[in-house]
This record gives structure tokens, C-alpha cells and sequence, in this order.
């Protein structure tokens, strides 16, 4: 083999490298920029993304299996963006792409137009989770809110925390309460751009009926709902307000479960404290009835001997350790705490 052949074979090799190489780099660089959500953006499976065009509301691209939006069926501009159960359509461009591309372009891929002047809405969400951790041996639910800028919204549905505090219940118990929300996204233009913060709009609209109708409802038959689960959003109230919520927010609330409750704090601390001070009380009660007793018998017995009434009389009040005011035990007893008296000794003129 001389040396122009080996040269040759080289420059094949290269070729053919390059060939396969250059465009992967090329797509690989395309999938670097929709990360970053420049020029390209990658809509994860059961989420929505809004494009905004020099800050105005474009166009939004979805990612759901068997979902599309409305679109053309509908000439608002509002409904249009509604989801609706339909046959997934791919373009035979994006078709093309995704096998020329090993799979790095197509599928939840999208162009959204030429950075800065076209880029993807980004908003905060607020929401609640429930998270169980380990105090001891005990497991313990903590209840906690986070608020992050995001710029996907979920549009399967999915299940969200919504606590109530001091609800006053049948009875006047406080309680607070933690609900199971299950919530779906059915137009996100809507949720995005028609209500401020969807999510908490859509939960203080559910937890202010929620927090009128508990109210006329007892502590046991709260801790059987929390036993059976039933849904609450079957209740003619909250429906009402269900279907009030999908119109105005694009959101559907799908059940609306009682997850958990307990009495406020301060109320059982009050409580303990009232019944433990009423047992108290009928315990001295009943302890000064049965000292008052003993007095009595043993002073009435001591009457009948007058040589040992003064030093008698001592003693069987002193074991009663009452106090006796203004009362006058033969012109010499007045006002006496009896239980502090002194033992009367022989050199007194006392008897043993």
C-alpha cells in the first residue's frame, strides 16, 4: 500500500466520521439550547408551556399523550386552548428529525422562535405537600409550603394538600384539618393568564365553603369521614363552587377528600386543665366533708368530759388542720389556726 492510498482511506475515514459526527453535535447543541429554553424548548410528558412573543401571550405547546388543545374548532381565542381527548398528530418534519437525530430532536420538542424576542412564560406556584419523618420512633406528618418560578404547568392530574386551621365545629370544638385536593388543568391559558395564582385561587375558593359547611358538622362524625373518605365535592355547595372554578380558572377539581384533623392545641390544653381543676375540686371537697365529719365526732365525744375539753379540743382540731375564725370554745379559743398550735406540755397543766 503505498503512501497516496493510505492518505486516501484517511481522508474516507474522516469523511465518514464527520458525516455522522457534525450532525449529531449539531442536534446535540439544539437539545443544549431547548434545556435552557432558547430557540428550542422540551415540554415534559403532562405538562403545558406559554410562549410569549416581545412579552405578549404567542401560542401554548403541550406535551399529553392522546390530549390536543381545541385549536381550530373553536374561533375564541380563549377556548381554543382548552384540552380536549384527541388522537396525538406528529409532523412529518418532526417525524423526519427525530430518526435523523437519534431521537435528540422531535417527540416533546418544540421551536419556539429566535431568542430574546420569543421565550417561555415563567411564574411562581405555590403549594402544600404532606411529609412524613421520623421524631424518635414516632412517625410524624409535617404540613409544608413551598413558592418556586416555574415554567411548565401540569395539566394530568395530581393530587394537592389543602389545610384548614381553626375550624369551629359543632360544639365549639376548634379543629384544624388537612384536605386531599385532586385537581386538573383543562385550559392553561386560562389558569396562566386569566386568575392570578391558580392554584391558591382555586383552594381558598374550596376552603372558604369548606370551612361554612364543617362548621355545622360534630368532631365524630368528622373523625368517620376521615375513617371513609367520601367526597366532599359530591356536596351540593361545593359543587356549586366546582363549577364556578372551571369556567372562570380552566381548572377542573375532581374530588375533594377530609385527609386528617385534630383538635386545636390550646383548646385540649384548656380542656385537660378544666377537668383535671374539677377533679380537684371534688377531691377537696369530699377530703374537708369527711375531716368535717371526724371533727364533729370527736368534738362531740369530748364535750362529755369537762376536765379534758380545753386539751381534747386542741388535739381533735389540730388532726382536722382547719381553719376556725371568731369562734369561742369556752372563752378560750379565737381565732386559730389549729393546725399550727402547739403540743400543750405536763408543765402547762396539761394531762398525758
Amino acid at each position: 500500500m503505498n503512501f497516496e492510498s493510505y492518505l486516501q482511506g484517511v481522508i474516507w475515514g474522516i469523511t465518514i466520521v464527520g458525516v455522522i459526527l457534525v450532525p449529531y453535535l449539531v442536534f446535540f447543541a439544539i437539545y443544549l439550547l431547548a434545556k435552557s429554553d432558547m430557540f428550542f424548548t422540551i415540554v415534559q410528558e403532562g405538562t403545558a408551556k406559554a410562549v410569549l412573543l416581545n412579552g405578549r401571550f404567542h401560542e401554548m405547546l403541550m406535551s399529553f399523550r392522546g390530549h390536543d388543545f381545541k385549536g381550530d374548532a373553536t374561533k375564541d381565542e380563549v377556548e381554543r386552548w382548552e384540552i380536549i381527548q384527541k388522537k396525538t398528530k406528529t409532523g412529518w418534519i418532526w417525524s423526519t428529525l427525530r430518526v435523523a437525530s437519534f431521537g435528540l430532536v422531535g417527540g416533546g420538542m418544540y421551536w419556539i422562535g429566535v431568542y430574546p424576542f420569543a421565550q417561555i412564560h415563567t411564574f411562581k406556584l405555590k403549594w402544600s405537600s404532606l411529609e412524613q419523618k421520623k421524631e424518635g420512633d414516632k412517625p410524624v406528618v409535617t404540613f409544608n409550603t413551598k413558592e418556586v418560578p416555574i415554567r411548565a404547568i401540569l395539566v394530568r392530574s395530581d393530587v394537592y394538600a389543602l389545610f384548614l386551621e381553626n375550624v369551629e365545629v359543632k360544639g365549639g370544638v376548634p379543629v384544624s384539618m388537612i384536605f386531599a385536593i385532586t385537581i386538573k388543568v383543562v385550559n392553561p391559558y386560562k389558569a396562566l393568564f386569566k386568575i392570578e395564582k391558580w392554584l391558591e385561587a382555586t383552594l381558598n375558593q374550596l376552603g372558604s365553603e369548606l370551612r361554612k359547611m364543617l362548621g355545622g358538622v360534630s368532631y365524630e362524625e368528622l373523625v368517620n369521614m376521615v375513617k371513609s373518605h367520601p367526597d366532599l365535592g359530591n356536596e351540593s355547595v361545593i359543587s356549586d363552587v366546582i363549577r364556578e372554578i372551571l369556567p372562570r380558572f380552566g381548572v377542573g377539581v375532581e374530588k375533594v377528600q377530609l385527609l386528617d384533623l385534630a383538635p386545636d392545641t390550646k383548646f385540649v390544653e384548656a380542656t385537660t386543665q378544666k377537668y383535671v381543676a374539677e377533679q380537684k375540686a371534688k377531691a377537696i371537697e369530699a377530703l374537708a366533708s369527711g375531716e368535717a365529719n371526724r371533727v364533729k365526732t370527736v368534738y362531740g365525744a369530748i364535750k362529755e368530759i369537762e376536765d379534758g375539753l380545753t386539751i381534747r379540743g386542741f388535739e381533735a382540731l389540730a388532726g382536722a388542720n382547719l381553719f376556725i375564725g371568731g369562734e369561742n370554745l369556752g372563752g378560750l379559743v379565737r381565732n386559730i389556726q389549729v393546725g399550727n398550735v402547739p403540743p400543750v406540755s405536763k408543765q402547762q397543766g396539761g394531762v398525758s
